[in-house]
């Protein structure tokens, strides 16, 4: 399987890229900036926002973990990066007939009542 991994360089899409290839699969890691160590797997810096992801790899399934924190970027970055960013990655799969596997987090729900939650 090819797999293309958004977020690749993140905590999440890094562990993902490296279960991947562990199991002989191909993962290209697709993020905005490089990564500070050095992959086992292809990267390619794309700006979800503003391009089309790579065309080149043709993966069967992309795995959208790219997102911005709400703390962590002013308000419209953070709705240019989480939804027009997952409008590209759907509208990139579907032209190429890739399955896309959507992610979240804890976020969504808002700050939680108590801490740490159940």
């Amino acid at each position: 399987m090819r797999a293309l991994v958004t977020g690749g360089t993140g905590f999440l899409g890094n562990r993902l890229c490296q279960m991947l290839t562990a199991q002989g699969h191909e993962a290209l890691a697709v993020d905005l900036k490089a990564p500070a160590v050095s992959l086992q797997w292809a990267f390619a810096s794309c700006d979800l926002t503003r391009e089309e992801l790579p065309a080149a790899f043709k993966p069967d399934v992309i795995f959208h973990l790219a997102a911005a924190p709400w703390s962590s970027v002013e308000p419209r970055d953070r709705i240019a990066i989480n939804v027009y960013g997952t409008i590209n990655a759907v509208e990139y799969a579907a032209k190429i007939g890739a399955r896309l596997i959507f992610t979240s987090s804890a976020q969504i729900y808002g700050p939680p009542v108590y801490s740490p939650q159940n």
